[in-house]
């Protein structure tokens, strides 16, 4: 449950050997590359052209093939419409499956369908311009140019019509002739010698020429052939679909596999080509975790005999940060990844805010019926599908949470917003808040969390500092206030009655004292690192304003009251909606009520887990990681096969 301790090596192998050191490399899965350059080593500067061309065409065809493999939704919305593999599955398809035949004939139906698409959108577009002028008896083809005249047709809406035959044949009757195709086409025939003239009378009225087609049949006649081309061209369309959806049941998921194949031995070769080398050997820096040091160089002694392995002094570099945590506190490195990781041998913060933000979310949503549901979505998906690390992490979250938030709900009387005293007397009796009725106990055990969150995070601000090797700076600059959490912790206790002895006689006689000295205290060390008295005294006087900041931060954990009042206030009020509508709803009241209700709750549910998330998130960033994270680190990326259209799962135990 920390910052996982990083090994900097260097791998020296053959120049010949390089591709095989890197798909060991990456085979394993757990190293990243470095980008070092050794001194007397040059690094190439080769393009991988092959491999990247033959990626570029798998991509190309299962991304066109996707939309025709018919498969389950929600499969395909969590696992991405992946196809499910092992690793000799993957092996012998390496070995025995010649993608470029698929390939041609994806190639051979996309340039299929274009020309179907194109044929049928020319069509579409003819009817569209013939259907105006069905009417017009003459050929198409007549509708030309003689020696002394030229024919104009026209489109339009019926008034811009009308009024631009009005004016073309006031001013020039005896040069034109009009004949109304329709009510929004028009058919001008006029002598040359008037055509600038109603060249520019057309343009100013805002009428479209239409070039119809040279056709020797009429409108009608060619529209009707029209149509008969249109739908051969529609059911071609059908056809080659059909072929492309048997290709795709086929051949898909092959390329599926065949496209990641591709993938890594292009990302090997890539690596390859620009690895920092001399005459005869290879140089590959890497950073990997030292519990896997040992592995990684067994498999490379094991397969590359004539190679060496050398750990790096990383000196003040600082090597990439990857966590370590166990299976119960695993899911929560959601929270710290959002974040940032920390900084390399840092601490990390997730098993501290663990607890933390299982209590906040818990308090936030506290509702059993919420709680319930959200631990069987999540959990069903988690059960069903093989997802992403992030993705399954965050699931896990949410399912943890949806636990707490059931227990919560028991405590705090969330129940849908229905009262528990009118779901069974004995919900009543366990439940120990009531935030609608009695919000002050709520509000109080809010801030009381907050404090205990503050002063642990200042706590493991002490914890760092000290682990780095800062023993004073940890003492001198944590240790008075944690000293003044705690008397205020024990002020607050005796001030409520719940300390009793000398400590009560103490804390009775003396609490101004004790805090007047904590106070001289924090003068006397929080600025002692400034140059000279009088900058000390400043500086320490001034460190007494932090109290209004730790203040301030106490009260921001109030949030945990408002978004539990406004979980049950709103579930509440969608009941209360849905048995006033459904009661004045004669006949279909009750259909009514169950539709407000799933619609109503299904909102509640989506805004209260997404407040409890965000918000239980906020505290941990801005009140917590504040106290304590300095900084944050790089995240560490092996290299390592990316399933991005497989997923690899373990090969099935062989039968004797």
């Amino acid at each position: 449950m920390a910052v996982i301790e990083m090994h900097k090596i260097r791998v020296y192998a053959p120049v010949s050997e390089t591709e095989s050191l890197y798909k060991i490399l990456q085979d394993f899965g757990a190293s990243a590359l470095a980008a070092d350059v050794p001194e007397t080593t040059t690094v190439g500067e080769e393009t991988d052209f092959s491999t990247r061309q033959k990626l570029a065409r798998l991509d190309m065809a299962t991304n066109f093939l996707k939309p025709y493999v018919k498969g389950d939704f929600l499969r395909g919305a969590f696992e991405g419409g992946r196809a499910h593999t092992s690793a000799s599955e993957l092996a012998k398809l390496a070995s025995s499956y010649d993608a470029e035949e698929a390939i041609s004939d994806v190639e051979r139906l996309q340039a299929a369908l274009a020309e179907s698409d194109r044929n049928k959108k020319k069509y579409e577009q003819e009817l569209r311009t013939i259907r105006e002028w069905v009417r017009l008896e003459l050929p198409l083809n007549e509708i030309s140019e003689t020696a002394q005249t030229f024919t104009l047709a026209l489109r339009g809406p019926e008034r811009i019509i009308n009024k631009f035959s009005a004016r073309a044949e006031s001013e020039m009757s005896e040069a034109i002739s009009l004949q109304n195709v329709s009510e929004t086409t028009i058919l001008l025939t006029a002598l040359k010698d008037a055509r600038e003239r109603l060249e520019e009378i057309v343009s100013t009225s805002g009428l479209e020429v239409v070039k119809l087609p040279n056709a020797e049949h009429t409108a009608a006649e060619e529209m009707t052939r029209v149509e008969a081309a249109l739908a051969a061209s529609v059911s071609d369309h059908e056809i080659i679909e059909t072929q492309i959806t048997k290709l795709a049941g086929s051949e898909f998921s092959n390329l599926q596999k065949a496209s990641d194949l591709a993938l890594w031995e292009h990302e090997r070769n890539a690596a390859t080509q620009t690895t920092a080398r001399t005459e005869r050997l290879s140089v590959i820096t890497a950073w990997i975790p030292k519990r896997d040091h040992a592995s990684l160089e067994k498999n490379i002694y094991e397969t590359l005999s004539a190679s060496a392995i050398e750990v790096l002094d990383h000196g003040e570099e600082k090597p990439p940060t990857e966590l370590a945590n166990n299976s119960h506190t695993k899911p929560f490195e959601t929270i710290t990844r959002l974040y940032g990781v920390p900084a390399y041998k840092d601490l990390d913060p997730t098993p501290q805010l663990a607890p933390f933000f299982f209590v906040f979310f818990a308090m936030c949503l506290s509702d059993v019926g919420y709680g319930s549901t959200l631990m069987l979505l999540t959990g069903l998906v988690l059960w069903k599908y093989h997802l992403e690390a992030g993705t399954k992490q965050l699931l896990s979250l949410l399912f943890i949470g949806g636990f707490g938030s059931f227990f919560a709900g028991i405590l705090f009387g969330g129940y849908l917003g229905v009262d528990p005293s009118s779901i069974h007397p004995a919900l009543a009796k366990v439940q120990v808040f009531d935030p609608i009725s009695d919000p002050l106990p709520v509000f109080y055990l809010s801030l009381a969390l907050g404090f205990i969150h503050i002063s642990y995070g200042v706590f493991l601000n002490l914890v760092r500092q000290y682990k780095l090797g800062e023993t004073k700076d940890a003492i001198l600059d944590n240790g008075p206030w944690l000293l003044v959490f705690i008397s205020i912790a024990l002020a607050v206790l005796n001030a409520t009655g719940y300390l009793s002895g000398n400590l009560n006689l103490f804390l009775d006689n003396h609490v101004s004292n004790l805090f007047i000295g904590l106070a001289l205290l924090l003068v006397l060390t929080q600025g002692r690192k400034e140059k000279n008295i009088f900058s000390k005294l400043l500086f320490g006087v001034l460190s007494l304003y932090n109290g209004v900041g730790y203040f301030a931060d106490v009260l921001s954990y109030s949030r945990l009251l408002a978004l539990g009042l406004a979980t049950g206030a709103l579930g509440f009020s969608i009941n209360l909606i849905a048995e006033f509508v459904g009661g004045a709803t004669p006949y279909i009241g009750p259909l009514v009520m169950a539709i407000i209700l799933f619609l109503g709750h299904t909102l509640n549910i989506t805004i209260s887990v997404l407040g409890a998330f965000i918000n239980s998130a906020r505290l941990q960033f801005v009140e917590f990681f504040s106290k304590f994270s300095t900084d944050t680190g790089r995240v560490y990326v092996p290299f390592r096969k990316t399933e991005r259209n497989v997923i690899i799962l373990p090969d099935p135990p062989s039968s004797k």
